[in-house]
């Protein structure tokens, strides 16, 4: 399941038109949309209590700085 979002998250940024602007909101938006599984599965796998909250932090973060890429790139669409 987790890695089935990055999968998604990818096709997506297939589909958004490439030009100088919107070339480095791609990079960002794969790199975050798929390191959210990433650092979930490395917070499933922590030996601590302090590094699972770390990991579980990081992942959250980098949904919330994905969710913005997409609003901007949905916006940018609309226009």
């Amino acid at each position: 399941m987790i890695w089935k979002f990055g999968e998604m998250v990818v096709d997506f940024a297939r589909t958004i038109p490439r030009d100088s602007v919107t070339d480095r909101i791609i990079s960002q938006l794969v790199g975050a949309g798929t390191s959210v599984g990433a650092n979930y599965i490395e917070a499933d796998d922590s030996v601590s209590k302090k590094e699972f909250l770390k990991c579980i932090g990081t992942a959250r973060r980098r949904r919330v700085k994905r969710s913005i890429f997409c609003a901007w790139q949905s916006a940018q669409f609309q226009n």
